[in-house]
């Protein structure tokens, strides 16, 4: 069966996830849904660990669903063209053993770049420069210093404009930021 996806992808499909989260969990939908067999490989104990339990869940039975194979505990060292497929070497974190895999491509998500050029845009406007004092705020006070007095607003970088990072995260770091000034 082969994946439709403006044939950048087809057949079978070593997926392999070190993040644990919702980019690789829609890429393997995207692809199982394209046609192409996944294999989804993580080093983790269990795949999606970074997923809250509903959504976990959730994303866990929809790719069951739709065919996709798990493989825990590994991660891949090596891999080299053959006959116009990848032979990939997997070695399990646990008991070093390596098995090889054939397959037609392999795709990885190990980060993403943050998310920061509407920060970087708007920085030079600010009053701080998206600066902070960080004694003031590990002290329970938001402290923004006035770097710009042309300034028009104050600025601060949050949630995927400083990395890949939850929902949680980033609401953590509005609510550390919404302190008294």
């Amino acid at each position: 069966m082969g994946c439709s996806g403006g044939d950048r992808f087809s057949g079978e499909v070593l997926l392999f996830d070190e993040q644990g989260g919702q980019a690789a969990a829609s890429s393997a939908e995207v692809l199982a849904l394209a046609g192409c067999e996944v294999r989804f490989v993580t080093p983790d104990h269990s795949p999606l660990r970074e997923l809250g339990p509903t959504t976990h869940s959730v994303a866990m039975r929809s790719l069951y669903a739709k065919g996709v194979q798990f493989m825990a505990d590994r991660e891949p060292v090596n891999v080299v063209p053959e006959a116009g497929r990848k032979r990939v070497t997997l070695r399990n974190l646990l008991t070093g053993a390596e098995q090889d895999l054939l397959v037609d491509a392999v795709v990885t998500e190990n980060a993403t770049q943050p998310l920061d050029e509407v920060y970087f845009e708007l920085k030079a406007a600010s009053v701080n420069h998206g600066q902070y004092d960080q004694q003031a705020l590990v002290d329970g006070r938001l402290v923004l210093p006035e770097l710009n007095p042309e300034g028009q607003f104050k600025l601060l970088r949050i949630g995927d404009a400083v990395a890949h990072r939850g929902l949680h995260a980033a609401l953590y770091d509005a609510l550390r930021f919404s302190l008294p000034a």
